[in-house]
C-alpha cells in the first residue's frame, strides 16, 4: 500500500444476485485502530440510488458466453467513504460475501496509485464478440454475462479521478467471499439473477490499479 495519509477511499465495485444491504468494509490503520463502514450496494440491473452511490457508467448492454450481447443497461458504480486523515491505512478488509466483485481501488487526497493485478480472479469484461464459455470462470457472474470491454475501455474517470481498468478477455476483477486489501478507492457494481435471463448473478467490476496493498482472501 502507498504510505500517506488520506482523506478518503474511492471504489468500483459490484454485487451479483440482487441488491446487496448492509455491506461492512473495515479499515485497518498502522497503529490498529479501525474504521467500520456499512453500505448498501445496488444490483448492477437494479439502481436503488442508495445514499454513497453514484453510477459511473450505464452500460447500454452486456456480452453473453456466446458472444452475443444482452441489450439492456447494466450499470457500474462508485463509492467514496471517509478515512481518518490524521492516521495512516494500513488495510482494508472487504465484505465477506461472493456477491461482491471489486475491480478498482483509490486512496485520496492526491490519488495514490495500486495494482490490483495480483488478486484478480475472475474474468469480468470481455471484447465484442468473445466467447467465454467455461462456467467456472465464464464471466463477471459466473453465469455466462460479463461487462463490455468495447463499451467500458481501459479507464474510467469519476469526480476528476481516473480508475484503470484491467486488460480484457483475462482475468481483471476480484471476487470476493472474503477479501483484506490495502488503502484505496472503488467502483463497484451489483447484479441480480432476473427471471428474464437465466445468465446473469452478478460479481464485482472495479476499474483501477490504484494501490500497492496487501491483499488476503
Amino acid at each position: 500500500m502507498p504510505g500517506g495519509n488520506y482523506t478518503t477511499l474511492e471504489l468500483l465495485i459490484i454485487a451479483v444476485n440482487g441488491n446487496q444491504a448492509n455491506q461492512t468494509f473495515t479499515v485497518t490503520y498502522t497503529d490498529n485502530s479501525t474504521t467500520v463502514i456499512a453500505q448498501n450496494v445496488s444490483d448492477w440491473f437494479t439502481p436503488q440510488n442508495y445514499a454513497g452511490e453514484s453510477t459511473v457508467d450505464a452500460c447500454l448492454y452486456r456480452n453473453n458466453s456466446n458472444g452475443t450481447k444482452d441489450f439492456r443497461t447494466f450499470s457500474l458504480y462508485e463509492y467514496t467513504f471517509t478515512l481518518n486523515q490524521t492516521k495512516t491505512v494500513k488495510s482494508i478488509t472487504l465484505p465477506n460475501n461472493s456477491n461482491f466483485k471489486t475491480l478498482a481501488m483509490t486512496l485520496v487526497n492526491t490519488p495514490a496509485s495500486a495494482s490490483l493485478a495480483a488478486f484478480y480472479n475472475r474474468p469480468g469484461m470481455y471484447t465484442d464478440g468473445t466467447s467465454f464459455t467455461n462456467p467456472a470462470t465464464g464471466g463477471i457472474d459466473g453465469g455466462g454475462a460479463a461487462y463490455s470491454a468495447s463499451l467500458l475501455g481501459n479507464s474510467q474517470i469519476w469526480n476528476g479521478v481516473q480508475f484503470n481498468l484491467g486488460p480484457a478477455n483475462v482475468t481483471n476483477v476480484v471476487s470476493c467471499s472474503k477479501g483484506h486489501i490495502g488503502t484505496q478507492r472503488y467502483l463497484r457494481c451489483a447484479t441480480r439473477l432476473d427471471p428474464s435471463c437465466h445468465e446473469l448473478r452478478t460479481k464485482i467490476l472495479i476499474r483501477c490499479s490504484f494501490f500497492e496493498s496487501t491483499q488476503e482472501f
